[in-house]
Parts: structure tokens; sequence; C-alpha cells
């Protein structure tokens, strides 16, 4: 790693940091957290939404606006 980033000029991060970037990409692009979990190798989707449940905050903001905007088609 630290070969690769050098070669790039670019600061070396440490595989963890690495993989929480992959997750919050995963995670932005709207994959299910049960794949997700699949894919790290977790026993458990306790663990994932653990490791992970921070970066889903602005999911609820957007499932909030998708139920509004169905409401309200509904009641037009």
């Amino acid at each position: 790693m630290a070969t690769i980033c050098k070669r790039g000029n670019i600061d070396p991060i440490r595989l963890h940091d690495f993989r929480h970037s992959h997750v919050a990409l995963l995670i932005e692009l709207g994959e299910d957290i049960s794949i997700i979990k699949e894919r790290l190798g977790h026993s458990s989707i306790t663990t994932t939404i653990d490791t992970y449940g921070h970066l889903f905050p602005d999911r609820q903001q957007s499932l909030r606006n998708q139920v509004e905007s169905i409401t309200r088609s509904k009641c037009d």
C-alpha cells in the first residue's frame, strides 16, 4: 500500500480506512445492508450496523422525502 501511495504521490491510508470508504460508497449507492454484511464477512448484521450505522442518517431524510412524495401524489 505504501509503495502504491508513494508512486501516486498521495498520503497512505490504513487498510481499515480503505475498507470503511468502500462501505461508505456502497451505502451511498443504495446497496442493501445484508449484501454489505456478506461482502465484509460479518457473522451478524448487528456487527455491520454497529460499525457503519453512522453512515445511514442521510438515508432517513431521503426515505422520508420519498414517503411524503407518494403520500402527496395519492392525495391529489
